[in-house]
């Protein structure tokens, strides 16, 4: 005999919205002459026609899952990916673009010449070696003092961390989109990546939230501001014109310790 626990779990989501079609087909149909129902252009003209027809399309809808894409935190957290993507990897073309710009005479501002042998190197390296090359070049052409390796060692530390969280969001494992099979409910999104935890390699949760991709972007656009006064003064450090201590100092970031770069003319901060 069967029991309740033989009976698969109630989808009452399922079960409302197609309640909700039922009642709203009976109102269509309501005044609908029983013995036309085999005439389908009668009934489709009828149905177009109908006054309840917006209540039978919206009951339609609202029992139609969304598909994956159509799905408010889905669009919201592929965005946001999108977005940062998009920011780091305009950083990373300006470091590009600044070791390029060392490599120029003082009357050109790219060297056009040897560009394309620069972008055969540029091809096979990635993130971090185009920040350890962009760093090491500014010191050498800056010609840095005290004050302006500490503005360079913060930047970087900073642009280091960027790096770290761009690896985490593309190489991670993200689980967007999905809903409990038996009650369609929404599973929150997540992104796993095995990173070592006392030297032992082990999948774990990154707890990237939308929220926090979006302050990461924020605090990267700063960076990028930053970043690049620093690179163009040490090409003007190069040329024999003006000092980075002229453009960026560090300052406390908060009375409990750190740091933050800052530009002298208006202020803008990048924590460290």
């Amino acid at each position: 005999m069967a029991t309740d626990h033989d009976q698969p779990p109630r989808n009452r989501k399922l079960e409302a919205a197609t309640e909700r079609v039922a009642e709203a087909l009976a109102a269509v149909l309501a005044d609908y002459p029983s013995d036309d129902h085999d005439d389908v252009e009668a009934l489709s003209r009828h149905i177009s026609q109908s006054p309840a027809r917006s209540e039978l399309e919206a009951a339609l809808r609202a029992a139609t899952p969304l598909g994956y894409h159509n799905q408010p935190d889905v669009i919201q957290l592929h965005r946001v990916i999108g977005g940062y993507i998009d920011r780091f990897s305009s950083l990373i073309a300006y470091m590009r673009q600044a070791i390029l710009m060392y490599f120029a005479a003082p009357e050109d501002i790219y060297p056009v010449h040897m560009k394309p042998l620069l972008d055969i190197l540029f091809a096979t390296m990635t993130a971090k070696p185009i920040t350890d090359a962009f760093f090491a070049m500014s010191t050498r052409v800056g010609n840095l003092d005290e004050a302006e390796l500490a503005v360079r060692n913060a930047l970087r530390r900073r642009v280091e961390e960027h790096v770290t969280f761009r690896n985490d969001i593309v190489h991670a494992d993200w689980s967007i989109g999905w809903t409990v099979a038996d009650t369609d409910e929404p599973v929150p999104s997540a992104a796993y990546k095995i990173k070592n935890k006392s030297g032992v390699p082990t999948m774990g949760s990154l707890d990237i939230s939308t929220n926090d991709i979006v302050d990461q972007i924020n605090e990267l656009q700063s960076l990028y501001d930053l970043v690049m006064a620093f690179g163009n003064t040490c090409r003007k450090r190069q040329l024999g014109q003006g000092r980075v201590s002229d453009v960026l100092e560090v300052v406390p970031a908060s009375p409990t310790g750190g740091t933050a770069v800052r530009k002298k003319s208006n202020n803008v901060e990048s924590r460290d």
